[in-house]
């Protein structure tokens, strides 16, 4: 992951750079490269090239501004919600799992794939991991309503297991999908054949998720 000061946002109306979205990429690069406690204000200025009261000026504090990175990122998570919202959940069970996984994963990984994207959900893998106070409570904020949908999608498939396995069921998965979208070893590993985030792994990655669901529907219920 790379970051660069050279591109720098612009209206589309007025051709004009834009300083104040300059400060959320500029944020949004920093989180995820170093975390939220390890970036200052002037951090975050120095990148974006601007001073640092425009930081304040536009977003507040700082842990306003993390916020509005997740707030400038919702139509994906709106988009996972509506999908597995949609889903058709009422035939076989291996169908209506794969239908849920493949809408919650799917624009993950076409989010990945474009350079704008690839540094939130970097940064939301951080956040997820290194769980400081502000990342915790923004990650409630912003996703628990997603990771819900999942568990009730779930629990319509496997309505004779307990909330605590369909809950496990959704954290093992997550963990699967941060690291295929946040984890850069596996390029190392195959010695450059596998890059992290392929989009062309997601039918491969669904398949892995929905066998070990699966496969834990097979024993038995305690």
């Amino acid at each position: 992951m790379k970051t660069s000061t050279s591109a720098r946002a612009t209206d589309n109306e007025t051709g004009k750079p834009n300083r104040k979205e300059d400060i959320l990429l500029s944020a949004e690069r920093l989180f995820a490269m170093r975390s939220y406690d390890a970036v200052s204000i002037r951090d975050i200025a120095d990148e974006a090239g601007v001073p640092s009261r425009l930081v304040g000026y536009y977003y507040g504090k700082k842990e306003d501004l993390f916020d509005a990175i997740f707030v400038h990122r919702q139509d994906n998570i709106a988009e996972r919600r509506r999908r597995i919202q949609d889903a058709d959940l009422q035939g076989p069970p291996e169908q209506a799992l794969r239908e849920i996984v493949n809408a919650w994963c799917g624009p993950v990984i076409t989010m990945r794939d474009k350079p704008e994207g690839e540094h939130f959900l970097v940064l939301v893998a951080r956040s997820v991991w290194e769980q400081s106070e502000v990342a915790i409570e923004t990650i409630k904020r912003h996703y628990d309503a997603l990771a819900e949908d999942f568990i009730a999608a779930l629990a319509i498939i496997y309505p004779d297991r307990p909330r605590t396995w369909h809950c496990w069921a959704y954290q093992w998965s997550l963990g699967a999908l941060l690291m295929h979208i946040a984890d850069r070893r596996v390029e190392r590993l195959s010695r450059g054949a596998a890059q992290p985030g392929d989009p062309s792994a997601l039918p491969r990655l669904v398949s892995f998720l929905c066998a070990g669901i699966h496969a834990m529907a097979q024993e038995p219920a305690a």
